[in-house]
């Protein structure tokens, strides 16, 4: 079973028919890890004269009352629905699920070895064209001796560069003003959250009994901190008018000076953020064709990796394709890069990423060419970037914690090297497709963390949800789940 559901893995768009089967038999194996850990921890309960706290003992009683018979039968029932799906695997004719015609796979997947134990993940160039939009937003911000508060919106949808760009402003101009914050404020965060990280920032010191403190509570403390102060204030992702709405109630509109700088996919919001004469409302554009090629090309090729001189027209192409869009245009360059190096033959990375481009067809815009780019990582790959999306989206989660955990829930397969080593591989190998981005401490050249950008949080989620991988809290508010929670 386990071959088939791997099979099933590295075959990019199995069936109706196949995807119920896979996802019967893969709840039978959650079922049978379940049984076999309560019957493993039934077995190494403490012995009776062990006296565990008092607060076990009722668990342990109940954990040991459990009979091995009972276990049988529940092996029993487990065997029986394997034999089931091993019968409807014969009649529905499913033999050949796993063949693959487009993206071959070998034994690690559509990519054929998880190639980097060293990052090759170098110091990237900055954005193309940021300069010139850090520029006019710092204009709108500070073109003027006014003194009252000052709005600039950033307004745009998902993967054109607004957090990076309100981050770029942010670090030119943060050194002007006497305190300045940069929360995030997207739609599974808390506003309590929100406002509990914007005082802590802009506070001379922890304020005293600050986790302890309500909503309301904090506004206040946050008016009384600003109050007089000359502030830089980025709240960044604001999805609903509501969430405006509360924060800016902690907001002192005083004669100081200060500004605000917020990003948001949504136009309503961006209008309510700027509901002043003085305000603006900053649209984030698509790259322009040359732009977006010279993006592209900066992120495959240095000065050890030059274009290859028939490169032109295929670059052209994939930069139509990625539609101007920054965050598409690096995820499609870290898939061409790596490619480059495992094929050394820009014909066949050319072949490949077009026919895989075909057979994703029916998707628009960026996920098109995320699925692309999961699709070509090795399976233990998938799985551990799925795992990420049980963090907040630009969480900085630390290299060694993650790789531990990895580890700890059996993602990394055994091997040669150890399971640091292995891990680390794969960490390093999950930056190089740029679908996560590096965190760097500040004397370090090698990553101490990550980061995942809210557009690949969203799609990596996604996946995790059908794949009854993971479910965060917010998703059982809108719906029970159809499988167990595992």
């Amino acid at each position: 079973m386990e071959a088939l559901l791997f099979k099933v893995a590295t075959r990019d768009d199995p069936d109706v028919q196949a995807k119920e089967w896979t996802r019967q038999v893969r709840e039978v194996g959650y079922d049978t890890e379940d049984c076999i850990d309560i019957y493993v921890q039934q077995r190494s309960a403490p012995a009776p004269d062990s006296k565990p706290p008092k607060l076990f003992r009722r668990l342990l009683d109940r954990r040991s009352s459990a009979k091995t018979p009972e276990f049988a039968e529940e092996i029993t029932e487990l065997t029986d629905r394997f034999k089931d799906a091993n019968e409807r695997h014969k009649r529905y004719k499913l033999e050949n699920l796993g063949t693959n015609d487009t993206l071959e796979a070998d034994e690690h997947g559509p990519s054929s070895a998880i190639i980097p134990t060293q990052l090759i993940y170098e110091e990237e160039p900055r954005l193309v064209a940021i300069d010139g939009r850090t520029m006019e937003v710092v204009d709108h911000l500070m073109g003027d001796k006014e003194q009252q508060l000052r709005v600039v919106s950033i307004h745009g949808f998902g993967g054109l560069g607004k957090t990076t760009l309100a981050n770029e402003v942010y670090h030119e101009l943060r050194g002007r003003f006497e305190c300045h914050a940069f929360v995030y404020a997207g739609r599974n965060q808390h506003i309590r959250t929100t406002l509990l990280e914007m005082l802590s920032q802009v506070s001379d010191g922890q304020p005293a009994g600050l986790e302890s403190m309500e909503e309301q509570q904090v506004i206040k403390q946050l008016r009384e901190s600003l109050e007089n102060k000359r502030y830089l204030i980025v709240i960044d992702d604001i999805c609903m008018p509501s969430v405006w709405k509360v924060i800016k109630c902690a907001l002192p509109d005083g004669m100081h000076g200060s500004k605000i700088i917020t990003t948001t996919r949504i136009h309503d919001v961006a209008k309510l953020c700027c509901n002043r004469p003085t305000d603006t409302i900053y649209p984030m554009g698509q790259l322009g064709e040359v732009d977006s090629k010279k993006l592209l090309s900066s992120r495959i090729f240095d000065l050890e990796r030059k274009p290859p001189s028939d490169s032109d027209g295929f670059l052209n192409d994939i930069s139509k394709i990625c539609d101007g869009v920054p965050l598409a245009i690096v995820v499609m360059a870290g898939l061409l890069s790596r490619k480059f190096l495992e094929l050394a033959d820009w014909k066949k990375v050319e072949e490949y990423v077009m026919s895989g481009l075909k057979q994703y067809s029916m998707l628009q815009g960026i996920r098109k060419i995320l699925y692309l780019s999961y699709s070509d990582l090795a399976l233990p790959l998938k799985t551990c970037l799925l795992y990420l999306s049980i963090f907040p989206k630009y969480y900085e989660i630390k290299k060694g914690r993650l790789i531990w955990r990895w580890s700890a829930e059996g993602f990394i397969p055994a091997g040669e090297a150890s399971a640091w080593k292995r891990g680390e591989s794969y960490f390093n190998a999950l930056i190089n497709t740029r679908l996560i981005q590096p965190v760097f401490g500040h004397n370090d050249d090698q990553p101490v963390g990550c980061t995942v950008h809210g557009v690949i949080l969203e799609f990596i989620a996604s996946l995790s949800s059908k794949e009854n991988f993971v479910t965060t809290d917010a998703e059982l508010v809108l719906a029970a789940p159809r499988d167990a929670i595992r």
